[in-house]
């Protein structure tokens, strides 16, 4: 524990340089008690004593007391004769005390602080000799108070002098230094030696010292108190750099001397952490702000908003200054204030986060979907606040209808698609309905797209469905392409819904200002709650009466019937014995003879693959033909066929031509005509004598690839011949882009020439184009005398058709010798 004395602290420790002098007093003036005493309060505590052990007493006991009341000193000779003090404790008490001298203690400010005393236990005098040596003592005494004052400060100056990081700087009022620690020397660089009697200019940036001495005269020359202030400026490194510093500045005035102290410290840690702070809240301020979810705060007290940022600008389409510091019905429609107050509500009543769904309503009265997040906080200045994050789900959530509609829905037409109408389909069937499904195909849906390109297409599908809505007046479905379905509850009238929807659909549509007849055709199945099954049962067997109708011609329909799944598993069952049939050798190749149509001779012959299945016999092209294609098989049975054809064909004497026709799947790969090459050099074949027949058909899917690869098949000297012209898209264009080498009546217009005059008009118009092009021109299915002899007289080159030869085994045609074979041996 310390004393303060003045502006001195004393220790309550042994101090033998007090008690040296509490000694010399006793033995000076004889006495057998001497004491210093400190005035501590309400007590007088005593810092040095001999003669008497005593810490402290009262100061209102204490004779010093007076002493130090009075600030003068107090002699008493006979304290027993002194009317103040005869009865006095210290009189009559242990310590018998009888004489007394007290002479204050004084610092150098003036202030009374303590007393140097001498007790003895017998009266006696005390001239003023005595007391003025008493008092010299007393001098004494605060001499080595302001010394221990003194060496104290500079001890604890010199600890924090040494041990500070802070730079101390003093300058006299010329602006000398006088001062200079360690610090100072480690921030600026100048040692202690080279900055001590320097004008503090010196560390002063050049730019600054001329302000820096006017302010500097100003500090000097005031009178007033200078409080202490702190700024930041740059100062001058001895290397020449700068270095940002607080400077805390004060001015000690003591008489004429003016000491002006200055404590710098290094600012660039706490700018480079400021710098830090700044770009960590300027980067989240730009998080925030350009986040985009909407991001507002609200003051709970007064329920203001207090900030927003420019998402949440965007979604209520106000700005900023129209929200900030408003109340949510200043800015909102007061329609949505109770949906509002609901949600605040719940989120006030939450500890944690509350996510909730609503709407907000824009100034343009547009009502946008938003996901909102609310949650309690506390603000920096310790409000409460509710913060609020918000997107607007406007988009996704229809996108999610649209998504939950396409679900169930065909995107181009609207109608039901294949899942939804089988689950509708099941739902019938299971409350113990007998519900029937008509599936539709249209006709020549395929002519639209060739020829007036997919967008026709689809505006021919969404005319069609709708047609099939209005006539049927029940869930419709598309299921893929121009596959259609029709959900009946009553099985009764499907056959009549049927009917009227195939009707509907005969008639022409419009396309590119045009009437094209399309046609459908439909096959209905009713389920059996006998037979069980689901919708994927009565959907199939639809089908199959589907696949039927269309066999039995255009704008058909009809029911199904057991004998069809018969007939449909025979079908998949010659599809699964194809894949198997050219490595089983059931598969081979006959020929058919082209005649001259005037001399009979045989000019060629054309190579035909046939299929002798082991049980089923014979299968005919017509039907394995398709499968072949749809199945894929079609590119390795072609090449089946054109190798067997060209080895043939490599050992006939003469060397007649061979034809093969190329399959459309055949046309779509990417090597045909070097596989051809190839094939013809293994056979040892001249290019010349073989001869690629395509139809129509394949140019119209890419015509300018077709023409490509017929124009290669030409350099590598084949020959190219257009087979069934007339039956497809017969446009003259190809004729005029590519020279074919051979075109081919389709054998329909020969069959029908004779009884019907547009067969015989195409037949004719068709031998006059190959005439005019100086075009070979083959009539296909010639199978009598007569059909043979209208050709000629049309003037028609090549026939062929069963009356000229029927295809069979190379063999067969004179022993396998091809040499003078005519007509007339076929007709033997």
């Amino acid at each position: 524990m310390n004393t303060t004395i003045g502006t001195t602290q004393l220790p309550r420790t042994p101090s033998p340089e007090y008690d040296l002098i509490a000694a010399i007093a006793a033995d000076r003036f004889d006495v057998p008690i001497a004491l210093v005493n400190i005035d501590d309060g309400e007590d007088v505590w005593v810092k040095a004593k001999i003669g008497l052990d005593l810490c402290s007493a009262p100061k209102d006991i204490a004779f010093c007391g007076h002493v130090l009341e009075t600030a003068q000193p107090l002699i008493v000779e006979d304290l027993a004769a002194d009317l103040r003090y005869h009865d006095h404790p210290l009189v009559l008490g242990d310590l018998h005390a009888r004489f007394y001298a007290g002479v204050p203690l004084r610092n150098r400010h003036g202030v009374v602080f303590g007393t140097l005393c001498i007790v003895d236990r017998r009266p006696r005098t005390f001239g003023d000799r005595d007391l003025r040596g008493l008092m010299l003592l007393a001098e004494q005494v605060v001499e080595r108070v302001e010394l221990s004052e003194l060496r104290h400060r500079e001890r604890a100056t010199t600890v924090i002098d040494q041990t500070t990081t802070d730079a101390f700087v003093t300058c006299d009022r010329h602006g000398r230094v006088t001062h200079w620690n360690a610090a100072a020397e480690a921030l600026l660089g100048w040692p202690r030696d080279e900055a001590l009697g320097r004008p503090i200019t010196f560390i002063i940036p050049p730019a600054m010292r001329s302000a820096h001495s006017a302010g500097f005269d100003r500090l000097v020359a005031s009178d007033s108190a200078q409080p202490m202030r702190v700024v930041e400026i740059p100062a001058l490194r001895r290397d020449g750099t700068e270095v940002h510093v607080e400077l805390t500045l004060g001015v000690h005035r003591e008489g004429d001397d003016v000491t002006i102290v200055s404590i710098l410290r290094d600012a660039t840690a706490r700018r480079l952490l400021e710098a830090e702070r700044e770009a960590s809240r300027m980067l989240t301020d730009a998080i925030v702000e350009n986040m985009p979810a909407a991001i507002y705060a609200k003051d709970l007290t007064t329920d203001r908003y207090v900030f927003v940022n420019r998402a949440f600008e965007q979604l209520s389409g106000r700005g900023r200054q129209d929200i900030i510091g408003r109340s949510w019905g200043d800015v909102f429609p007061q329609a949505d204030m109770e949906a509002y107050r609901r949600s605040t509500n719940a989120a006030m009543a939450t500890s944690g986060p509350i996510l909730l769904e609503r709407t907000m309503t824009r100034p343009d009265g547009t009502v946008r979907q938003i996901e909102a997040t609310k949650i309690r906080s506390v603000g920096p200045d310790g409000r409460m606040i509710l913060l609020g994050f918000a997107q607007d789900v406007t988009e996704e959530r229809e996108a999610n209808q649209r998504l939950s509609y396409l679900a169930h829905h065909d995107p181009l037409t609207g109608l039901l698609n294949r899942t939804r109408f089988g689950e509708i389909v099941d739902e019938c069937i299971a409350a113990g309905g007998t519900p029937a499904i008509i599936c539709l195909d249209l006709d020549r849906f395929k002519i639209v797209n060739d020829l007036y390109g997919h967008a026709a297409g689809d505006e021919v599908l969404v005319e069609a469905a709708q047609r099939i809505v209005t006539a049927s007046q029940s869930p419709v479905a598309r299921l893929g392409g121009d596959e259609f379905a029709v959900l009946v509850a009553d099985s009764g009238s499907a056959g009549r819904i049927a009917r009227r929807t195939v009707d509907t659909l005969a008639r022409p549509f419009g396309i590119r200002g045009h009437g094209v007849g399309i046609g459908a055709s439909a096959g209905v199945a009713i389920h059996q709650a006998s037979h069980g099954g689901d919708s994927d049962l009565v959907l199939r067997n639809a089908d199959l009466a589907l696949y039927r109708a269309k066999a039995e011609g255009r704008n058909q329909w009809c029911f199904f019937e057991p004998a069809m799944d018969h007939a449909a598993r025979e079908r998949r069952q010659v599809e699964s014995d194809l894949r198997t049939a050219l490595d089983r050798g059931e598969i081979h190749v006959e020929y058919q003879p082209l005649a001259d149509a005037v001399t009979g001779t045989v000019i060629s012959f054309e190579a035909l693959a046939r299929w002798d299945h082991p049980r089923l016999g014979r299968i005919p092209p017509s039907l394995f033909i398709p499968i072949a294609e749809e199945s894929g098989i079609m590119p390795d049975l072609g090449r089946f066929v054109l190798e067997a054809a060209a080895a043939e064909a490599a050992s006939w004497s003469p060397e007649l031509k061979v034809a093969v026709n190329l399959s459309p799947a055949q046309m779509d790969e990417d090597d045909l005509v070097a596989q051809v090459g190839r094939i013809l050099a293994k056979a040892a074949l001249a290019p010349r004598r073989l001869e690629i027949e395509i139809t129509e058909g394949m140019l119209i899917k890419d015509t300018a690839r077709g023409i490509r690869l017929l124009t290669e098949f030409r350099a590598l000297g084949v020959s190219v011949s257009m087979d069934d012209f007339g039956t497809g898209y017969s446009s003259l264009t190809y004729f005029r882009t590519f020279p074919f080498d051979k075109v081919k009546i389709d054998q329909s217009f020969i069959r029908d020439m004779d009884e019907n005059p547009q067969s015989l008009a195409i037949v004719q118009a068709v031998i006059g184009l190959g005439r005019g092009l100086g075009m070979p021109v083959v009539a296909e299915g010639v199978e009598t005398r007569d059909q043979l002899e209208r050709l000629r007289a049309e003037g028609c080159d090549v026939v062929q058709g069963y009356h000229i030869g029927r295809p069979a085994v190379i063999g067969s045609f004179k022993n396998g010798v091809i040499l003078d074979a005519v007509v007339g041996a076929a007709e033997a």
